[in-house]
């Protein structure tokens, strides 16, 4: 199986806009002349991609018998693949344009026109499209027109060996923290769509109303910090998934969220925490106090967010995948057969 995984220019600056873990393997095992390019640029160069990938099949003699595209790049990489090889084709999107031009805050900027005509052609043409929650399906079929009998949920996992509820006081000495003060946790990236600034805007809130200031937003773009939190903020203005609420949730620690797309599935109002309407932050200010100073409502919300997050192990993500590309080989002799009659 090919795993087509294009995404972000290895050499930008990790932490920043899409550039994460992924960047830092490719990073470290390319080679050649290094220079950083763009999202944008990085799509004119798919050709040559595509060109490399097939090039370096046939060097070494390799056969795929099934494609699995992630992002849309990949997916522009993928159809061309599927077809040059002959062989059944799956893809994921991870994000979607329009769902993130549709949820985008004011000063944020707009999907490229050449991603949405890139993703329309993939949900027209790929065997079968996998979505992580049943709300990236609804946003595929009216939005894109997707067919819903081709498209499989498969939500990512967590591990919950790794994310587990731990005593984060060595955490909050090491960062000077001290263990009266409430701990406000987001975990992510530095951008507009992440939704950071509602929650600077929201601690004011919070902090004017208290006589003392004893609660502390602390603001991480790597996990592993959740146990020492009391509350993992998720203010997103768009997510597909998340991970974050998910990994949070795994370490028993109650999650305040946007209501929007895949966090409406992973925190459950009032048991695991709390999914806020909006965007205003009076509301999320409103949302926060309601777990950081009802003690006995964490308590609760912290052991059922550990129960929800034991649900969504990787175990049961492969075994949802392998029946996806079961249905990808189904869908594809189909499409075969209705072409040579």
């Amino acid at each position: 199986m090919a795993v087509i995984t294009a995404h972000a220019c290895p050499h930008s600056e990790i932490g920043a806009g899409e550039n994460g873990g992924m960047s830092v393997y490719v990073r470290e095992m390319a080679a050649g002349p290094q220079g950083p390019i763009s999202k944008d640029a990085f799509f004119y160069h798919l050709p040559e991609f595509y060109r490399g990938v097939a090039q370096w099949a046939r060097d070494d003699g390799t056969e795929f018998r099934l494609i699995h595209s992630h992002y849309w790049l990949s997916g522009w990489a993928g159809r061309r693949l599927s077809q040059l090889w002959g062989v059944p084709w799956a893809h994921m999107a991870h994000t979607l344009a329009r769902v993130k031009d549709r949820d985008r805050p004011a000063g944020a900027a707009p999907e490229a026109d050449q991603r949405v005509a890139v993703e329309l052609e993939i949900v027209r043409s790929t065997n079968r499209m996998m979505a992580p929650t049943n709300q990236e399906v609804e946003d595929l079929v009216f939005l894109y027109g997707a067919d819903r009998s081709c498209i499989s949920v498969v939500p990512p996992g967590v591990d919950t060996d790794l994310f587990t509820p731990t005593d984060g006081a060595d955490l909050r000495r090491r960062l000077g923290i001290t263990d009266a003060e409430k701990v406000i946790l987001f975990i992510g990236r530095l951008e507009r769509l992440k939704g950071v600034e509602i929650l600077l805007h929201s601690l004011a809130a919070v902090l004017e109303a208290r006589t003392e200031r004893d609660v502390r937003l602390v603001v991480l773009g790597a996990p592993g910090y959740y146990s020492m939190a009391d509350v993992c903020a998720v203010p997103s203005y768009s997510e597909s998934f998340g991970l974050v609420a998910l990994e949070a949730e795994a370490c028993g620690t109650p999650v305040v969220a946007s209501r929007i797309g895949g966090l409406r599935q992973l925190v459950l109002d009032g048991i695991t925490g709390i999914t806020v309407p909006s965007h205003e932050p009076m509301a999320w200010a409103e949302s926060l106090r309601r777990v950081i100073d009802d003690p006995d409502a964490a308590a609760v919300m912290g052991p059922a967010a550990r129960r929800l997050a034991r649900s969504y192990s990787w175990a049961a993500s492969a075994d949802l995948l392998l029946q996806a590309y079961e249905e990808t080989e189904v869908n594809y002799r189909r499409a075969a057969q209705a072409v040579l009659g």
